[in-house]
């Protein structure tokens, strides 16, 4: 189930073909017909061109072409340069990028050559647009960066903010919020600046955005507003609807249901006042949304059908791919088993069609839950299976976006490097020059009087000075930079290593398990009633331990997967550490029964700690795990706490295998991390660990190891006592 948060409806009205009805272009295509000076045909050709850009680009190509023959015959260079970039504008619109630039690049030659720096401003930002496009990202900054600064000093402080929020957005799209953040509070102080607040709206509700993607709600809250203060002054009803859903959204995941509904609501009318049908839609989903989560289904559903019927008449194949999963998801809480299978099987064929990965492995979701609920296993099971895979191939591809991303931040970095480096190379060039003219100076002065060479000398032994100086800093920033390349290579590696033991853990740990449940539920369900009730009982436990063992294995693989992407929610208490550990206790019960292993604490009483429960429980869990694991049958586990240095220490300890000790320090390495087999052959990820050392400091704890090969192990972590500075 998807909540919108902004949707553009780009609706472009396409003209009739040339030859049939009259033309929807019939003023400039008279025009051409009739202007006779050269300028006025080049400017109605690029008219024609640019008119033609979204429904018949070859024509647009074919009018600045002739713009540009027109311009060339005038021999005007001024109107050569705008011919030039009405060809960069049809070819990048044409989707031929590389050919588009060439042309920018004439025109932008042209342009600075005549001095005309509005214009060279414009193709400038026309190159970054169309470098952004081949996600040539170092290229796009650097191109809006030389289009603001002449921006700037042509006093063109609008078209300046607005070129300098978009270098922000590209910051967004690699994933580098502080760089975006730093720009479009560039951007909106030029706006302040200048007197130009009416023009604020837009970028304060892009910095929400770019909290709510932070996940910083409090200050993705203030800046939506503020854009919502300035979309009311300007009477904007569009965008004070677009701010309205998206304070609604924020107040929604906060936990804010009455707020959250006070503004859907008011968003919702203000679209009925306005007969927009696409806001109305967005609006009434997310009530739907709302209603659910409250459930009160029957008002979910009145507002998904209001919201699927204006989807309908718009055409919008996604909302209404999207409601018609809502209904089904309503209608299966509801128990209407027909009409979930019904919206959600044209949910799932309407996103095949339109290719929607998400929406298709949300139908799959569905059509599992359906088919389990209604006793049909096999078919769940298939269905599950179908939306792991849709997932994988989400995470791959979000997976593989990141490491272009990360390519290109260190491309631009290198880059940045480079000019650097080289900036300080050309003012070396510069006084090696200056020494040489004062040299040739000093000779011509000492030939003519001898008197002065002295002075000469001076002068040139302190230009050396300088020279060296100056060799020195650039040595240090040549190192500098060296560094900066150094950790950009040592991340990517990291990234790198990071994707490999995922896939490895796909490949062979998951693959396992589901083997076994595969195998053994398919005997059960093919050929229970001839096999002998002590084997079906036999086929049944290995079906339920096999579950539990990919239960498992998901579990740790979500935990670390949320680690690595940084969302993992932090929030601490106070919390009693008796009660946590007896908690995690019975949560292994059985797993200790089943070997026959005994739990004995030595704790003291009445202990708070300040952390994350949540998080403290995942790391007690995962270390019961490897302690039961690794235990023999009929062993001991003893967990121990002692309080110092404002922590509570909280050991481990088993009677089991032990680990070599040449393993040890490698435990909580990512590159060496590895599975190890359990006493009864007992598999996992080789995560557990890494998610421990993530989780303990996280809370401003540590974690380590003791052991003994063949005698047991120790493992201990800490966690304050009190509150103090915590790790965000």
């Amino acid at each position: 189930m998807a909540v919108y948060k902004r949707i553009i409806l780009f609706i472009i009205v396409a003209p009739l073909a040339w030859h049939g009805a009259a033309q929807p272009y019939d003023s400039l295509w008279n025009a051409r017909n009739i202007v006779k000076t050269g300028k006025d045909k080049v400017a109605t050709n690029i008219a024609l061109s640019k008119a033609y850009w979204y429904f018949d680009l070859d024509s647009s190509i074919y009018y600045a072409n002739e713009s540009l023959l027109v311009a060339e015959k005038e021999g005007d260079d001024d109107l050569i340069g705008d011919a030039q970039n009405a060809l960069g504008n049809a070819y990048s619109s044409n989707g031929s990028l590389d050919r588009g630039i060439d042309f920018y690049q004439a025109a932008l030659k042209t342009r600075m050559r005549l001095g005309l720096k509005a214009k060279a401003a414009a193709t400038l930002s026309n190159l970054a647009n169309t470098y952004s496009d081949k996600r040539d990202f170092s290229n796009a900054i650097e191109y809006f960066k030389k289009s603001a600064i002449m921006e700037g000093e042509i006093g063109d402080h609008l078209i300046e903010a607005e070129t300098i929020s978009k270098i922000a957005s590209v910051y967004s799209k690699l994933n580098a919020p502080s760089k975006a953040l730093e720009y479009y509070i560039t951007a909106l102080n030029i706006l302040y600046a200048n007197n130009l607040n009416s023009y604020t709206g837009d970028i304060h509700y892009s910095i929400g955005s770019l909290h709510n993607k932070m996940l910083n709600y409090d200050h993705a809250l203030e800046h939506y507003q503020r854009a919502l203060g300035v979309y009311t002054t300007n009477c904007n009803k569009v965008d004070i609807s677009t701010a309205l859903n998206a304070i609604g959204i924020i107040y929604d995941t906060k936990g804010d249901m009455p707020k959250a509904l006070q503004y859907y609501s008011r968003s919702l009318e203000l679209g009925r006042e306005m007969k927009d049908k696409n806001s109305q839609a967005l609006a009434l989903n997310n009530l739907g949304y709302l209603f659910v989560k409250t459930k009160q289904y029957d008002k979910a559903t009145t507002h998904y059908f209001e919201s699927l019927r204006l989807s309908e008449d718009i055409k919008d194949d996604y909302s209404i791919a999207n409601t018609k999963n809502n209904l089904a998801n309503v209608f299966l809480k509801k128990g209407q088993f027909d009409l979930c299978s019904r919206f959600v099987k044209e949910a799932l064929i309407g996103a095949i069609e339109l290719k929607v990965v998400d929406i298709e492995q949300e139908s799959y979701d569905i059509l599992g839950n359906l088919n389990a609920e209604t006793g049909q296993f096999r078919e769940a099971f298939n269905y599950q299976k179908k939306a792991m895979r849709l997932k994988d191939s989400l995470y791959n591809k979000e997976a593989n976006q990141k490491l272009l991303e990360i390519q290109a931040t260190f491309d631009m970095e290198s880059k940045e490097g480079e000019i650097s480096v080289l900036k300080k190379d050309n003012q070396i060039k510069i006084l090696e020059l200056e020494g040489q003219k004062v040299n040739q100076q000093a000779l011509v002065i000492g030939i003519i009087l001898l008197i002065a060479l002295g002075a000469a000398l001076f002068s040139n032994l302190r230009m050396k000075k300088k020279n060296n100086q100056l060799l020195t800093i650039t040595n240090v920033g040549m190192e500098l930079t060296n560094q900066k390349l150094v950790e950009s290579e040592n991340n990517l590696r990291q990234l790198n290593a990071t994707k490999d033991k995922f896939f490895s853990i796909i490949a062979h740990d998951l693959k396992n398990p589901f083997n076994a449940l595969l195998g053994f539920s398919e005997i059960l369900a093919t050929s229970a009633e001839e096999e002998k009730l002590s084997d079906v009982k036999e086929y049944s436990k290995a079906v339920n331990d096999s579950a539990e063992k990919l239960y498992r294995l998901i579990d740790n693989l979500l935990e670390w997967s949320r680690t690595q992407t940084g969302k993992t929610p932090f929030n601490p208490s106070l919390f009693h550490v008796n009660q946590i550990i007896a908690d995690e206790l019975a949560i292994q019960s059985q797993s200790l029964k089943k070997k026959n292993l005994s739990a004995q604490l030595l704790m003291q009483e009445h202990v708070t700690a300040y952390g994350d429960k949540t998080l403290v429980g995942t790391v007690l869990r995962n270390l019961l795990s490897n302690a039961i694991k690794f235990s023999l049958p009929g062993g001991k586990i003893w967990i121990a706490s002692r309080v110092f240095n404002n922590h509570i220490e909280i050991a481990i300890t088993d009677s089991g295998i032990g680990i070599a000790p040449e393993r040890i320090p490698n435990l909580f390495n990512l590159e060496s991390s590895q599975s190890t087999q359990g006493t009864w052959d007992e598999k996992g990820t080789g995560l557990g660990l890494l998610i421990c050392k993530e989780f303990a400091t996280k809370n401003n704890g540590e974690i380590w190891v003791e052991s003994q090969l063949g005698k047991g192990t120790t493992f201990y972590f800490t966690v304050p006592i009190k509150q103090e500075e915590t790790q965000s």
